[in-house]
């Protein structure tokens, strides 16, 4: 449960009248965050209760994590995220019920903090952007049980992935942004468990991917920004396991587009800023196995997105700013014809009101990102008299409160972004009436506290994103607090 504190009920009041039994005390708990929260404060009786039902924790202060470790507390706890000014030794006595750990955001870990976590029959880590280097690979390298682990950003180079080449119980790791060259990505691709590797901003060369291409295990493969070039992409395109490669960023050009499109096991590609044109475009639209393609910021034109959403394999397709503007109409006629597209991104290619008008049409549509395209009130209106769309990015486009009252009203969008929309007090009152939505993007809109409140406190959210507002450090304190006690994730 995102944002769930842990309290304490040190004393048992007197509680007059009947006593219900603690699985009714459990299954009162279960019915709300708002009602657990109530509960764990009222005794010890009714805060086990409420306990038993919390698998999933963030915690943000050291009283929240003695609260964790204290024995009887929290008794399936398999999720926790720590949050802030943690040490290596606050990951000792962690609860033996974790499975998963994430610890990305924790500012003070060492290396030798990673020995207590050796303890734990973790099957899932995150410490993504902690700086652990090569010795903390090599430690976590020996943990008996986990089988996914991201090390994102951690430093470790060659020599740390050496060490976690050698274990044969990982299959999912991420070790992007780590400066691996060939060696490291060498002894990577020989370990025959991994099924899924990330390796975006690393610094390796023809002979790590060729490594990479012979890998017989991997179905997944991210290697996003790493200056692969056309060579790279032939290479990697005679590889016969992967099912879903992750290339952007490495101006493959026309020439390992079309390589790569010739892919009889690929079913999902990524392609975006490649320096793809016309041709890489068509050849990439004909292609008989993709499912899933994101081929954005590349300048492939009209005529290739118009032969893409003809595809009738393709399920998810992004071609965000790829040159289209000057045939708006008759790209986004074809891509609301479409009977397969079910996930669609378009933003920043200047589809305007009519733009949007169209892909209001769409029968099968049902996320749909048109961020930056210069849509007002008129192409909002058509939006929001969709039935099929769930999952709505407005990003960058100023739509006024008219247009938002009318995506308000419809009860079928689960996700809703309005970020970068100027939106008016106005706008947030009408947003707060809102009661079907589950995640709502407000940043980058200067909101005030009041209006930040205003929607925690009167909608039905799971997730609220309402970072550069005009908040304070201590207006933002308070709000998180306030989230925390509803049971709302806040990101601000």
């Amino acid at each position: 449960m995102p944002g769930d504190q842990a309290s304490s009920a040190d004393a048992e009041p007197a509680i007059k009248g009947s006593y219900l039994p603690p699985e009714m005390w459990t299954e009162i708990a279960h019915r709300s965050p708002v009602a657990r929260q109530r509960l764990r404060a009222a005794s010890k009786t009714m805060k086990a209760a409420a306990e038993v039902d919390i698998r999933q924790l963030i915690i943000t202060t050291p009283e929240g994590l003695a609260a964790v470790k204290r024995p009887g507390n929290y008794p399936n706890l398999t999720e926790l995220t720590l949050v802030g000014d943690f040490w290596s030794n606050d990951l000792s006595g962690l609860p033996t019920t974790l499975r998963e750990l994430d610890l990305s955001r924790c500012e003070r870990l060492r290396v030798e903090g990673l020995d207590h976590l050796l303890e734990l029959p973790l099957v899932r880590l995150n410490i993504n952007g902690c700086r652990l280097g090569a010795k903390g690979a090599q430690r976590l390298a020996n943990h008996p049980t986990l089988t996914s682990l991201d090390m994102h950003g951690n430093r470790i180079g060659d020599e740390g992935a050496k060490y976690l080449a050698a274990n044969t119980r990982l299959t999912v790791l991420d070790v992007g942004d780590n400066m691996i060259g060939d060696a490291g990505v060498i002894a990577l691709a020989r370990n025959t468990t991994l099924t899924s590797l990330h390796l975006d901003r690393n610094k390796f060369g023809l002979d790590g991917i060729r490594a990479l291409a012979d890998n017989t295990t991997l179905t997944r493969l991210n290697v996003n920004k790493n200056s692969i070039r056309p060579e790279g992409a032939e290479v990697l395109a005679t590889n016969t396991t992967l099912t879903t490669l992750d290339i952007e960023g490495n101006a493959i050009g026309d020439q390992g587009a079309q390589r790569l499109a010739a892919s009889k096991t690929l079913t999902a590609l990524n392609v975006r800023e490649n320096e793809i044109g016309r041709a890489g475009g068509f050849a990439l639209a004909v292609n008989k196995t993709l499912v899933s393609l994101a081929v954005g910021y590349n300048g492939i034109g009209s005529e290739a997105v118009i032969a893409m959403a003809a595809n009738k394999r393709l399920i998810s397709l992004d071609v965000e700013y790829t040159g289209i503007s000057t045939a708006v109409a008759e790209v986004a006629a074809a891509l609301a014809a479409s009977t397969s597209l079910v996930c669609l991104n378009v933003g920043a290619n200047g589809f305007g009101d009519e733009g949007a008008r169209r892909l209001a049409a769409s029968k099968t549509i049902t996320t749909l990102n048109v961020s930056y395209n210069r849509i007002g009130r008129d192409g909002a209106l058509a939006l929001a008299a969709s039935k099929m769309i769930t999952s709505l990015d407005l990003a960058g486009n100023i739509i006024g409160t008219a247009g938002i009252k009318a995506l308000v009203d419809n009860t079928t969008l689960a996700t809703l972004n309005l970020s970068k929309s100027q939106i008016a007090h106005e706008g947030v009152e009408a947003l707060a009436t809102n009661t079907t939505l589950a995640s709502l993007d407000v940043s980058c809109n200067n909101l005030a506290p009041a209006s930040v409140r205003m929607l925690l406190t009167r909608t039905k959210l799971a997730l609220l994103e309402a970072s550069f507002s005009a908040c304070d450090l201590g207006a933002k304190a308070e709000l998180m607090t306030l989230a925390v006690r509803i049971g709302m994730t806040l990101r601000i």
